[in-house]
């Protein structure tokens, strides 16, 4: 406890009625009177935190930047079917859709093909996984052409996905190792069917999308990204975590590299006219202050005192803070309207009001009473 003027004991106040009063002062500081939580809407690694404590914020201010897990596309091909939009969780929209778009492959057509139908030579029973192909209609009518790879192989069996040419769906290719088609080459036959859309799925919710139906993508594209955690409301506003309250920043629970939850606490604003002075006041000090007593405060930054203001004791501590049982003291909370130029933190000296005596005059007062 800081206490300006020392006060003489209660006693010497009842003894000597003609003692000269004098107000008494404590030293305190400013603290917010409303702390605000700003809690993270969703949760990753945070990238970079744009404030520190004491700057003054608005609603919606960026507060710190978080990384996204990205979503590529696998293949190359046509973006057919969208289900998934800014905002979504991606396991809902799967459990519905199957996925949160589909690719349809650039690679239209598979052929499931078998070397039973090859013509009859050792070297055309061996075939190599990525081996280009070529592809002609078995019936003569259709005169259908084109180029595949041989993507699997199980036994005499094979499937080749088609890279050049149009197809009839249905229809039966013969698959040859030569461009010309000489029969001595052909190492298979089998039926044409079209190839099935890619799936994309990923985790969390969905901040940023960027393709739509029709769109033609190459592999490794970016088609969307995504933050962990369900979004509240549905609403995405991209992967920054913004001030959901204007103030004075008090604290700021993040950093760089660290990982938060959805719900995490990380920062606290004080309103910019919700501070509180919190004056630690002895117990002996208790009997000359009460709740909704006025007094004055000044400030550490005001070193002539032209900006005294007042305030209004709200709340004594039931309490006391210290543990030291020879220096027993408890907070006392003013409440005031600051100016532009208080900022939490800042020391205050509390004032009262009403005048009690000090121990010099106590001392002088008393030995004049005695006989």
């Amino acid at each position: 406890m800081k206490r300006k003027t020392i006060l003489s004991v209660l006693a010497v106040c009842i003894l000597v009625p003609s003692l000269a009063l004098a107000g008494i002062s404590f030293e305190g500081t400013v603290v917010s009177k409303d702390s605000i939580a700003v809690m993270a809407p969703f949760g990753g690694v945070v990238s970079s935190v744009s404030v520190q404590a004491g700057d003054i914020v608005d609603t919606g201010d960026a507060l710190a930047d978080v990384m996204t897990a990205k979503v590529y596309a696998t293949t190359a091909g046509e973006i057919t079917g969208v289900f998934g939009q800014a905002g979504d969780y991606v396991d809902n929209v799967a459990d519905r859709y199957g996925a949160v778009l589909y690719i349809t492959p650039e690679r239209r057509y598979t052929i499931s093909a078998d070397t039973s139908e090859g013509y009859d030579t050792s070297d055309n029973l061996y075939l190599h996984l990525g081996e280009t192909v070529y592809l002609r209609s078995y019936a003569s009518s259709n005169g259908n052409t084109g180029v595949g790879e041989i993507t699997a192989i199980d036994g005499t069996s094979f499937t080749v996905e088609t890279t050049q040419g149009d197809f009839w769906v249905g229809e039966t290719i013969s698959v040859y190792r030569d461009p010309e088609f000489e029969a001595i080459t052909r190492i298979g036959r089998g039926d044409l069917s079209r190839a099935a859309e890619i799936a994309i799925n990923g985790s969390g919710s969905i901040v940023a999308m960027y393709v739509q139906d029709g769109d033609t993508v190459e592999r490794g594209q970016l088609l969307y990204e995504t933050v962990s955690g369900e979004l509240d409301a549905l609403a995405a506003d991209g992967s920054q975590i913004r001030f959901t309250a204007a103030g004075i920043v008090e604290s700021v629970e993040v950093s760089a590299g660290v990982s938060v939850e959805k719900g995490a606490l990380v920062a606290t604003v004080c309103a910019a006219d919700a501070m509180q002075a919190r004056v630690e006041i002895n117990e002996y000090d208790l009997a000359y202050i009460k709740v909704g007593d006025t007094v004055k405060l000044s400030f550490s930054y005001d070193d002539l005192g032209m900006n005294t203001i007042t305030g209004t004791v709200e709340m004594i501590s039931d309490i006391s803070f210290s543990s030291d049982t020879s220096d027993v003291s408890y907070y006392v909370y003013v409440d005031f309207r600051p100016n532009e130029d208080i900022r939490l933190g800042m020391t205050v000296i509390m004032e009262t009001m009403d005048a009690v005596p000090s121990e010099s005059e106590a001392e002088t007062d008393m030995a004049e009473t005695m006989p």
